[in-house]
């Protein structure tokens, strides 16, 4: 496996966004020599279980995404945001996950 790194820089964590508002969801992502990133996929989550798949592919050159929440999100305050980082080499395909905020 290469040495890779992905983190979300937005949101950090404690933020209240409002239903129907659109945010930007941020982050950096690097992988090692020999490797590509494919795409990014983002999903949320609450308490723990995955709620949603915001969106299944972002381009590999791009570190963020603008997202509107749905008005129809629960009144919960344990929302997070996962971006997967989606990367290959000749040899295979892997994904790496990082989530942060709510």
């Amino acid at each position: 496996m290469p040495a890779t790194e992905i983190a979300v820089t937005e949101p950090s964590g404690g933020q209240n966004w409002q239903k129907g508002t659109t945010q930007i969801i941020s982050w950096t992502a690097s992988v090692g020599f020999g490797y590509t990133i494919d795409h990014f996929s983002i999903t949320l989550w609450n308490g723990g279980a995955q709620d949603s798949v915001i969106t299944s592919h972002v381009g590999s050159s791009s570190r963020q995404y603008s997202w509107t929440l749905a008005s129809n999100l629960g009144n919960d305050t344990d929302y997070r945001v996962q971006v997967k980082m989606h990367y290959h080499s000749g040899g295979g395909q892997w994904a790496i996950p990082y989530m942060n905020g709510r």
